[in-house]
């Protein structure tokens, strides 16, 4: 499932304080913030949690097992390992690059040496496949979280010792991307090793885990939200550490709350195209997608405002928007190509949660 973001606006719009609309949340844990979206049917998002609330039924009264065997029997391949790479995340980012037509094109020696960075990826999947497709000189560079006691998000061992990788710590020495000084030191290493010419691809696969209720709300349900800040940081390393020309592919959830489509709005005036993407490898009954974009231009406003949100960003501090609303909203083709894309991707996702939902029941009643 592939979607192009389109956006006729001039890229000069950027450059203007009036396109800007810096907020932050008073309170984020609250499902209105997506229900009452602008960027979709509210009806279908309405519809959309009504079945979330079923899972989350599932699992709150213990019959989690019999909602994981249901969802298994109606969409066998999510369960099985990968028999390519180290884990299913390596087969989700090949099938994406095969399905943007790009998979060949990194085989090809277009790029002597092809320099690309890789944050949040930790144990190193996608890292794993760009070093496999690549067989032409390659050079790496990767930050991810580093977290006492959990091996399994911490690089692999072969990758650590790989000297085509190079991995940057930050100045706190523990790969936090929502520290400035950290993407600092990132860019100034990125910088050195490549001799200021900078990167080809930027990957990022950061997500925050949601399990749990706070106040009530089940924060999966506002997943997309509790990943603000980590979505924005992962942005802005891509935007500050791309050439001209260079591409970037990101791991994103929905596309309902205004920092996710500020992103979106943004990447469609510094790219030439922006793709949204959903590959079969992903389950169809989350909110997991990805985010292309190729044909970078570099816009230091930009730039500036997103670093400057980071810096003031924390866990009591979430961005809300970033582009005005209003603005978004005039822009017809803009919105006409997201809402589109919102309806038809949760319409399909609708249907999946409820063949799982009814298939899950039956086993809880028998």
């Amino acid at each position: 499932m592939i979607f192009e973001i389109l956006n006729k606006s001039s890229k000069d719009i950027l450059n203007e304080d009036s396109t800007y609309q810096i907020k932050f949340y008073k309170n984020v844990y609250d499902e209105n913030h997506i229900l009452k979206s602008k960027y979709c049917n509210n009806s279908l998002i309405k519809e959309l949690f009504e079945e979330k609330h079923k899972i989350d039924y599932f699992y709150d009264n213990n019959y989690d097992k019999e909602y994981i065997t249901a969802r298994n029997s109606i969409f066998p391949t999510d369960k099985k390992g990968s028999s390519k790479f180290s884990n299913r995340a390596g087969d989700k980012i090949l099938e994406v690059l095969q399905l943007i037509n790009i998979d060949k094109d990194l085989q090809k020696k277009h790029y002597e040496p092809f320099y690309f960075s890789s944050v949040a990826d930790g144990p190193g999947s996608w890292v794993e496949v760009i070093l496999k497709l690549v067989k032409y000189p390659v050079k790496g560079f990767g930050m991810t979280l580093l977290i006492p006691g959990k091996s399994s998000l911490n690089w692999y061992p072969w990758i650590l010792k790989n000297r085509n990788f190079i991995i940057e710590n930050g100045k706190t020495g523990t790969g936090n991307i929502y520290i400035s000084d950290n993407l600092i030191k990132f860019n100034n290493t990125i910088k050195s090793y490549t001799n200021n010419k900078m990167i080809n691809l930027a990957l990022s696969d950061g997500g925050i885990e949601v399990g749990g209720v706070i106040n009530g709300i089940h924060y999966d349900n506002i997943q997309e939200l509790l990943n603000n800040r980590l979505k924005l940081s992962e942005f802005y390393i891509a935007l500050q550490n791309l050439q001209e020309g260079g591409m970037m592919l990101s791991k994103i959830y929905d596309t309902l709350g205004n920092v996710m489509v500020s992103i979106l709005y943004i990447a469609s005036l510094v790219f030439d195209k922006v793709l949204i993407v959903k590959p079969k490898t992903s389950r169809l009954v989350n909110s997991e997608k990805y985010l292309y974009c190729s044909g970078y231009k570099r816009n230091d406003k930009i730039l500036k405002i997103i670093f400057d949100i980071i810096k003031l960003s924390n866990e009591k501090n979430i961005p809300e928007t970033i582009i005005n609303p209003k603005l978004i909203e005039k822009d017809e083709i803009f919105m006409n190509s997201l809402k589109t894309f919102n309806e038809t991707y949760i319409t399909k996702q609708l249907d999946a949660l409820k063949k799982v939902n009814e298939e899950t029941m039956k086993l809880i009643n028998n």
